[in-house]
């Protein structure tokens, strides 16, 4: 799973400026934590990828057991940086972010999140570790020549060879890049850098890392914010690759039917939809085009797997939901699908960007051993994500892993203070997830936002909510009605820009 913001790239090259306008140049000279660990830090610059913007942090490293059970045998290094408390009066509990995925680095996703946390950074550190795998932290890396004919997706064979060589090519225990490692890094690293206890903060895939901390050390976790909640239970790779596309598909139907501009402008959206997939289908298109992010001209097949993915990704914001009702009506009008598959290729290219391998380990470890064999084949009705779900199963045949124990799939209970957060049309993560992991937290608040998808921790009025919630260590006090008044992006009707909506 992925957060949210990061699915725009697309868009990169245009805010960079903006960004700079917004948050001006940074100081090379920043401001102390309240560390009383002896880990070295050193002045440094986060960078945000398709922007100018430098995030100002202090970075570190910390060798740690690659095998946690061998603890005097092979080391790895664990990157991480702090984004020291802005203010002098500053709390001593920081607020630890774990990133989604699986597969992205702290260090590299927070900028996307960055609105929902600058009140909590006021007054406290913001910690990013970058988990064993990826980012600057032993990543996971493998030569990805083999998808980069765009024309044809490689068969069976030549993935699993493809998988198959990466895993021997790795200079790595590959069984031992599991949560249940990364959570032990993370408390090395709380103890090195002198916090007694923290509050954390975990998106997408980043909620399973939190329960599973949260569980493993209660008595050094002071508040839990999770975005985006997947439990422990439920199995990542299933529930994403064949259930999102589908519920992109239901909810944008729904939600342009309910509003009079976009109804009026394309009162046949189900129609279009399946006139445009039904070419896909049928004749998987070749089409040339110039890259969205890098402006090369190349060619690319859209498949039926790449086109389940981009559905899917569409569904993660309603900034690009937004425009998905226009580009599919397009397409069925012209009978051209180039302007909609250069959208899904800005997304799908995104994606494999900013993941690295780490996701092979995780699933192979935590989800695909504990599905059904029905559940391992298992198509929704319209086939979305049937081949990718057969893939993950196949590649853990060649992917050295270690299941882990059946408990780590048991529900959290928990009495620390909980905050849920969800994304109304979150097509990965719905609300009822939340629910799901709610019941069995005595001390929580869920909190859903209108109209919007997959990780909403800036949408609104979320990040006072959120600066409250961790002020306290509390939901007793919050009035989350607030979140009623947001509004999701408005339809485009044409592509001079979104409609107002009232």
């Amino acid at each position: 799973m992925l957060q949210r913001s990061i699915l725009c790239g697309w868009l990169r090259p245009l805010y960079g400026l903006v960004a700079l306008v917004l948050f001006g140049c940074t100081n090379p000279s920043q401001p102390k934590s309240k560390l009383q660990g002896q880990i070295p830090l050193k002045d440094c610059h986060l960078p945000t990828k398709g922007s100018m913007l430098l995030i100002p942090a202090r970075c570190g490293s910390l060798d740690v057991p690659e095998n946690w059970d061998k603890p005097k045998d092979k080391k790895i290094k664990i990157y991480f940086a702090v984004l020291p408390a802005k203010k002098k009066q500053s709390k001593v509990d920081p607020m630890f972010f774990f990133a989604g995925g699986p597969g992205q680095a702290a260090t590299e996703s927070y900028h996307a999140m960055m609105r929902g946390f600058s009140r909590i950074n006021q007054v406290r550190d913001i910690v990013l570790i970058d988990q064993r795998g990826t980012g600057q932290s032993s990543p996971i890396r493998c030569d990805a020549s083999v998808f980069k004919d765009l024309t044809k997706d490689p068969n069976d064979a030549e993935l699993m060879k493809w998988i198959k060589g990466c895993a021997d090519k790795q200079k790595k225990q590959l069984r031992y890049y599991r949560t249940v490692e990364s959570i032990k890094d993370f408390n090395a690293v709380r103890k090195a850098l002198g916090y007694k206890t923290i509050n954390l903060y975990g998106i997408s895939y980043g909620t399973r890392v939190a329960q599973s901390y949260m569980r493993a050390y209660a008595s050094h976790v002071r508040s839990v914010i999770l975005d985006g909640v997947a439990p422990q239970t439920m199995p990542l790779g299933r529930d994403i690759f064949v259930y999102g596309p589908d519920r992109v598909k239901r909810w944008v139907i729904a939600r342009c039917k309910a509003d009079k501009a976009c109804n009026k402008a394309f009162p046949k959206l189900a129609d279009s939809i399946a006139a445009v997939e039904k070419i896909i289908k049928e004749k998987q298109p070749v089409v040339e085009m110039i890259h969205p992010r890098t402006n090369k001209r190349f060619k690319a097949k859209l498949t039926w797997t790449t086109w389940g993915l981009g559905f899917r990704l569409f569904g993660y914001s309603s900034t690009m939901v937004s425009v998905l009702p226009l580009l599919i009506h397009n397409s069925h009008k012209t009978k051209d699908v180039r302007p909609l598959f250069k959208w899904v290729m800005a997304q799908v290219e995104s994606v494999h960007e900013l993941l690295g391998q780490l996701e092979n380990s995780v699933l192979c470890a935590e989800d695909v051993p504990f599905l059904s064999a029905k559940k391992r084949t298992e198509s929704s009705p319209t086939g979305y994500g049937e081949k990718r779900l057969k893939t993950s199963v196949m590649l853990c045949k060649y992917w050295p892993h270690k299941v882990v124990s059946a408990d780590f799939k048991k529900p959290v209970v928990s009495s620390i203070p909980t905050l849920l957060l969800s994304g109304q049309y979150d097509p990965v993560t719905p609300p009822n997830y939340a629910s799901q992991v709610a019941k069995h937290l005595s001390h929580h608040l869920e909190v859903v936002v209108p109209g919007e998808g997959h990780g909403v921790v800036g949408m609104g009025c979320v990040p006072k909510l959120a600066e409250q919630f961790v002020q306290e260590a509390s939901v007793k006090k919050l009035k989350p009605a607030c979140v009623k008044q947001h509004k999701p992006t408005g339809f485009f009707i044409d592509f001079a820009g979104p409609e107002v909506l009232q």
